[in-house]
């Protein structure tokens, strides 16, 4: 259910977990929305979807308890890149290291070579001394 790549980029995901994604939307709102309708949740609340005006405190419907774990983040960079490579991927989020499948991030040293994800234990020691252009 992502809109076209004219509007606005987001991450959105559970905060220390890896299922952040890339996601179109114009607000946060709207990304989270486009999140979980993309994982199948109907983002619509049901007490709201029964006629209530706002979900009530503490809803436990799929939406919001879905909602309550989410995050987004706006990565403006992206808002005009159609489709991402995987170093623009990985500034936002955890990907697989291509050398050993354990997950990479840029916190925990991970770095992009030669346009492969590389995490910071398997980074060679002149690797570690280069500066890669992403």
């Amino acid at each position: 259910m992502n809109t076209p790549h004219d509007t606005l980029a987001w991450f959105v995901g559970t905060p220390d977990e890896t299922d952040w994604e890339l996601v179109r939307g114009a607000t946060e709102q709207e990304a989270i929305d486009n999140y979980l309708a993309d994982r199948g949740i109907d983002p619509v609340c049901e007490a709201v979807a029964d006629g209530a005006a706002s979900p009530p405190d503490e809803c436990e419907c799929e939406a919001c308890f879905s909602r309550r774990s989410l995050d987004a983040i706006r990565a403006p960079e992206l808002d005009d890149v159609p489709s991402p490579t995987k170093a623009q991927l990985f500034d936002y989020c955890m990907m697989p290291c291509s050398r050993c499948g354990e997950l990479a991030s840029i916190l925990d040293g991970g770095r992009v070579v030669d346009t492969q994800i590389v995490c910071g234990d398997c980074l060679t020691i002149e690797e570690r001394d280069e500066d890669f252009p992403r």
